[in-house]
């Protein structure tokens, strides 16, 4: 297995979870300032937000990273030049125009989220103010995500991960102290808060614009090399072959979660909820939403390094190489996203109260229950999704994630409609478990890839986490019976330490963990500790 591959991975994946460890936290003291019925402005103006934003990037900073892995390997260096020079403009005109297009229609937007007639909720006024702010951050981003993409096709993780985290960081104190002064200081509205919140996305992007374009300048990226025309009708024409599949891989979360933001009021009010009520629920949902989606940054950090490395073997004719890149992927895949599973499952109702508090303790936990097996659906897809991209089947990712939105679509009126907020997760399993199984058979066929092959390694991690959740079994059973906060987070503390241990004790011994983590390097590590207790 290349060490390369896995190094960069790496790098992105404790990056990726830095910043939604980073995310995660901080909308513990945003909710407990703001409460949940003005918190939901945050998602309205978001959703929306990362949906265009998809859309004005194109899909071009991942397919930059295929096309430039794709024109390195194939030594032109002019083509790569011409690409980010010619694509910097163009990035910036889609921002600048994306911008224009939320911020005049912030009206229109508002009114498919919520009932303007009525007033048990969020004005609409407010939900179009949020909007505005957010939409400046549509300028900046998406030159950023070009620069970022095209590093990656060098396979240079470190610029992407060092800007990720330091954009991350800005972000949060600018929600957080912006919170705090409009709110205990300035005495302004919650409103006012939420607004300065959203436009924290504009001021964190420019900051992270700057380090990039430091790494860019400094970097060896063959700028200078074999000044030579370029066909840019040809070269946009293949560039935009590859765009078109990573719009909807880049949206395909955010599109899962938004259409049931977009829909949850309209359902529920329609069937007899005030839209107060509704928000309430919708905010329950997003919130949930967020912790979910923390396993899955693993799997979005493989997915973007993935598609350069199987776009290099499989233009390299390296058949082999291509199976043994999707063989490690999954096994490090599955080998951290099931045991978040089990303790998703296990200790639903003390990791909600820890983070969210014990308000709506209830309802909270027994959605995250219904959500906790999310993480392994949108995992398997954000790697599905990048391995028939890296091999030109592109179009199958759209074709199978449409079949999929519209099942969603379909099933989550009657099922939000019978089940409440949990239906919303039932949808997204019917869902996206389509485009899994279409897409798992076309890899299975272009490349030939036995999905069987790692059923020894699978078997052993499923067992080791269900010997996990056997353990953490009396952890979930006795935070029923506290109705405080402190309890809930000493039991999810105390399970977490314990559950974790046990996992990777077994890891251990059975050698599944040698599938993620050389065994050189572990016993090169204890090695070296032994060697430092012993100096002493």
């Amino acid at each position: 297995m290349n060490n390369t591959f896995l190094r960069g991975t790496y790098m992105l994946t404790i990056a990726a979870f830095v910043v939604k460890i980073f995310g995660f936290i901080y909308v513990i003291p945003f909710v407990a300032m703001l409460g949940e019925g003005k918190y939901i402005l945050f998602e309205y103006a978001y959703k929306p937000y990362i949906i265009l934003l998809s859309l004005a990037t194109l899909g071009i900073p991942n397919a930059v990273a295929k096309f430039v892995s794709k024109y390195r390997e194939k030594g032109d260096f002019h083509i790569i030049n011409a690409l980010l020079r010619s694509g910097i403009v163009i990035m910036l005109v889609l921002g600048t125009l994306s911008f224009l297009v939320l911020y005049s229609s912030a009206h229109v937007v508002a009114g498919w989220l919520i009932d303007p007639h009525d007033n048990s909720g969020n004005s609409i006024e407010d939900v179009v103010y949020v909007i505005k702010m957010i939409s400046y951050s549509l300028i900046i981003v998406p030159l950023l995500a070009l620069i970022r993409g095209f590093m990656q096709g060098f396979q240079e993780m470190a610029p992407t991960s060092i800007s990720q985290v330091i954009e991350q960081i800005i972000r949060i104190l600018i929600i957080l102290l912006g919170t705090y002064i409009t709110l205990y200081v300035l005495h302004n509205s919650p409103v006012k808060a939420v607004g300065l919140a959203t436009l924290s996305s504009f001021i964190s992007g420019l900051s992270a614009l700057i380090i990039v374009f430091v790494f860019l300048y400094k970097g060896d990226y063959g700028l200078t090399k074999m000044k030579k025309s370029v066909s840019y009708k040809k070269l946009y024409r293949e560039l935009i072959t590859y765009a078109i599949p990573f719009i909807f891989v880049g949206v395909s979360i955010p599109l899962f979660q938004s259409i049931d933001t977009f829909m949850v009021n309209n359902i529920l009010v329609n069937k007899g909820f005030s839209l107060g009520e509704a928000e309430t629920v919708n905010a329950l949902i997003s919130l949930v939403q967020k912790i979910v989606v923390i396993p899955v940054a693993l799997a979005t950090a493989f997915s973007v390094s993935l598609v350069a490395y199987i776009t290099k073997s499989y233009e390299g004719k390296r058949m082999d190489e291509v199976k043994n890149h999707i063989n490690q992927s999954f096994k490090v895949l599955t080998f951290f996203t099931l045991p978040s599973i089990g303790a998703l499952v296990m200790l639903s109702r003390p990791i909600f109260a820890s983070v969210y508090g014990i308000t709506n303790i209830e309802s909270g936990s027994n959605l995250l229950l219904w959500y906790s097996f999310s993480p392994l659906f949108y995992s398997i897809f954000s790697v599905t999704a990048a391995i028939l991209q890296g091999i030109n089947q592109q179009r199958w990712v759209v074709y199978s994630l449409l079949d999929g939105i519209v099942v969603k679509i379909l099933s989550n009126v009657p099922l939000v409609s019978s089940l409440g907020g949990v239906g919303t997760a039932i949808s997204t399993y019917i869902g996206l478990g389509i485009t899994l199984v279409i897409q798992m058979i076309l890899i299975q066929k272009h490349v030939g890839y036995n999905w069987m092959k790692n059923f020894k390694i699978l078997k052993s991690i499923f067992l080791q986490t269900l010997i996990m959740m056997v353990i953490l079994l009396p952890f979930g059973l006795i935070s029923p019976a506290y109705k405080s906060y402190l309890p809930q987070a000493c039991i999810l503390v105390i399970g977490s330490l314990v559950g974790g241990l046990i996992y990777l004790f077994m890891a251990y011994k059975n050698h599944t963990l040698f599938s993620v983590v050389s065994r050189g390097r572990l016993e090169k590590i204890f090695k070296r500790r032994k060697s430092i207790s012993s100096d002493h």
